[in-house]
């Protein structure tokens, strides 16, 4: 198959300092707590969903934080549910349908916008509830909160959804290609955690197995009808509908804090997330009511010490999140007013300056954008070719060409992705592969910052029926080490003989005839700091 390539894109944003988020006063440790566990919560349907409840001791009614969690409402939940209801909060933690001691079939998010709801009525009718409710979680339990937002329960005020989309078809088809490592992995160890920890060199090798249909069978040997359902279902339509609110944000009136990490698998969505509730708010309070904060983080939230991946970005870089959450509920909860809602909308962490700053908005109004193009004159074919980053457009188009080769893949390493080799990782045995199109920019002479959009405009002809092309931006390092800033991919489906046109765009990707190329784009923070020694680089493959 060959590949013809040229052309490109992104942003590049000088900014200047802020204030840090600070934290001001917060409720107090000052309650016994009181747990009400394995309380079976009634849905309209009749599904009892297992639920523990943890309440100050006292007369109460309380304010409360509703977690819905596929993962065990067991684990982890219930140090923070302590550290709450410690400090005069009520807090709810559910098995959803079909986990654990919840009854039902467990279909993932299929059914999580209706008994979401339900859920919300209930602990809103309880006693020891003041009619204000929070919603909270990370990943699967903060997709429970935005597929149920939209239905605008009158109880819910406030959200703190972490590391997620409101578009499950995008997480299932990233750009259009099915998330194999990510979602068939987390398919098989969620159904059968036991037997993923037993065998997952024998669950990895599956990964290659087609029909890709068949994978559950191949890895585990027993049928997971929910993941053949998404693996029958490659284009978005009526079947994901349920599943998408990414549409709807008009209808969601809640200020809402979003956390999210430049690794994380989720970052576009979490950011999206913001944009769109600030662009669709019903109102000016609950457009001032939309936060975002984006750290270094890997989905997993590792990090404490600073490192993430194979870089170190210093103690500085983490967060305690819980107290972020406590003052965030405090003043919309509980009335509290300790100004976090006075504070600058936007907080990144700018990596390589390794520093946090506020912003006014996202994207920057004061972004910059800067056309790179790829040419070469012998070949970008890997980093002993030729291929150049550069601002000058060339006066003749040249081809670079690969071979691609299903049976020999080009493996991710690296970049915002799902517990595998997550984080900036080096990316230099990718490079010197002969079917990876490298182009570097010269040594830069001095620091630039990569913080707003990036958009990939490639022309490219294929004589496969169907393939993927991926594009990533690397720093590279004085010593050669290049480290992933950020990676996108797109799939075709049909054979192109005549050059098209492929916009690679972390919001959106499209085939375009070559005529009005003016989409918007989103994403990344990170900041070169070895001037006159460091280097950019566009890989394509």
């Amino acid at each position: 198959m060959q590949n013809v390539l040229r052309s490109l894109l992104v942003l590049v944003c000088l900014c200047s300092g802020s204030t840090a988020w600070g934290v001001e006063q917060v409720s107090q440790p000052v309650y016994k707590v009181v747990e009400l566990l394995e309380v079976m919560m009634p849905l309209v349907d009749g599904t009892r969903l297992a639920t523990n409840i943890f309440l100050p001791e006292g007369n109460g009614p309380w304010s409360t934080i509703l977690v819905r969690t596929p993962y065990d409402k067991r684990g982890s939940d219930n140090k923070t549910a302590h550290f709450f209801a410690e400090r005069g909060y009520a807090y709810v933690v559910q098995d959803t349908r079909g986990r654990y001691d919840s009854e039902g079939e467990f279909s993932p998010f299929a059914d999580e916008g209706k008994d979401g709801y339900d859920a919300q009525s209930w602990v809103a009718s309880q006693p020891w509830c003041d009619g204000n409710i929070g919603t909270a979680g990370a990943s699967y339990a903060c997709v429970t909160q935005w597929l149920s937002a939209p239905r605008s329960h009158p109880a819910i005020k406030a959200m703190v959804p972490r590391l997620t989309s409101s578009n499950v078809y995008e997480m299932m088809y990233h750009r259009g290609a099915f998330e194999l490592a990510t979602i068939g992995l987390w398919a098989l160890k969620t159904t059968n955690p036991i037997d993923y920890g037993r065998n997952k060199p024998r669950i990895l090798a599956a990964l290659d197995s087609l029909p890709l249909v068949t994978l559950d069978i191949v890895a585990s040997g027993r049928k997971i009808p929910f993941l053949r359902d998404w693996i029958s279902h490659p284009a978005e339509g009526a079947y994901w509908r349920p599943v998408i609110v990414d549409d709807e944000y008009g209808d969601i009136d809640i200020p809402v804090l979003n956390i999210g990490g430049w690794y994380d698998i989720f970052a576009t969505e979490t950011v999206n997330n913001y944009v769109g509730m600030v662009r669709d708010a019903k109102s000016d309070k609950i457009r001032k009511g939309q936060r975002l904060l984006m750290g270094p983080w890997q989905h997993v939230m590792s990090g404490r010490f600073g490192r993430i991946g194979e870089l170190q970005f210093g103690q500085d870089s983490w967060v305690d999140q819980r107290d972020l959450q406590l003052r965030w509920f405090d003043q919309i909860l509980k009335g509290a007013l300790n100004g976090i809602l006075d504070e600058p909308p936007v907080r990144i962490f700018v990596m390589g300056e390794n520093r946090w700053r506020n912003e006014q908005e996202w994207p920057l109004e004061r972004q910059r954008a800067t056309t790179y193009f790829l040419q070469s004159e012998t070949g970008a074919n890997s980093r002993s070719g030729d291929g150049a980053l550069t601002t000058i457009q060339p006066n003749t188009a040249v081809r670079d060409t690969f071979t691609y080769d299903p049976a020999n893949p080009v493996r991710t390493k690296g970049g915002a992705l799902l517990g595998i080799a997550d984080g900036p990782h080096d990316q230099g045995e990718i490079e010197d592969r002969p079917d990876v199109l490298v182009y570097s920019s010269a040594i830069l002479k001095e620091p630039i910052e990569v913080t707003g959009h990036i958009k990939l405009i490639l022309y490219a002809s294929t004589d496969a029926r169907s393939t993927d092309f991926t594009a990533k931006l690397v720093d590279v390092y004085p010593a050669g080490v290049s480290e992933v800033f950020h990676l996108f991919s797109y799939r075709t489906w049909k054979k192109f003989d005549d050059v098209f046109i492929l916009i690679y765009d972390v919001m959106k990707s499209q085939i375009v005839k070559p005529t009005n190329i003016n989409l918007p784009g989103v994403l990344n923070g990170a900041r070169t700091t070895y001037a006159a020694t460091k280097t950019l680089q566009r890989k394509l493959f």
